[in-house]
């Protein structure tokens, strides 16, 4: 665990502190990235927040549907971790993306290639055929979709990525 810094920061004029650099990388805070803000008792808590996990039951029900047009699995992501995957023999709810997707999902970057590619989620290797379009909200990366297949080609799944991908952005621009 990080240790206090020690670090005092002032208020500017417009009420803002800059949470030092250490501290964002220990815990993972990137730009863009949303922070709920509360008192308990007479302390400030910051708490980092996931705008996707709003969504999850619009994002179960749209995966759910999408399940029945596939053979593989669906995954959904946040910056961080698995939110959503289509069945329990491949991954599970909260393991943690590898550096690749991290940087799959920062460079805006989609995938869909009839090569077998490996993936590591929480040390659990997942070889396969892979789907990958990231979700932006407001210009920023906040997660991927992905349909793996272990052994075929997902090649026509791109659109469908791409439409699950859309589909969360546009109900988190409507809220």
């Amino acid at each position: 665990m990080l240790k206090s810094s020690g670090v005092v920061r002032k208020i500017d004029d417009l009420g803002r502190i800059v949470i030092p650099k250490e501290i964002r990388k220990y815990l993972g805070i990137r730009e863009g990235e949303n922070i709920e803000i509360a008192v308990e008792d007479s302390n400030i808590k910051l708490t980092k927040k996931n705008i996707i996990n709003n969504y999850l039951e619009d994002i179960n029900n749209i995966c759910e549907v999408a399940s029945s047009l596939v053979s593989g699995t669906i995954i959904i992501t946040d910056r961080d971790k698995v939110t959503y995957v289509s069945d329990s023999f491949t991954l599970n709810v909260g393991d943690n993306l590898s550096l690749e997707l991290t940087n799959i999902m920062d460079n805006r970057l989609y995938t869909e290639e009839d090569i077998l590619k490996k993936f590591i989620f929480n040390k659990k290797e997942l070889v396969g055929y892979f789907s990958i379009y990231p979700i932006i909200d407001e210009g920023n990366a906040i997660g991927l979709v992905i349909i793996y297949d272990k052994n075929n080609s997902v090649r026509n799944y791109h659109l469908l990525t791409h439409f699950i991908a859309n589909y969360i952005s546009r109900k988190i621009d409507i809220s």
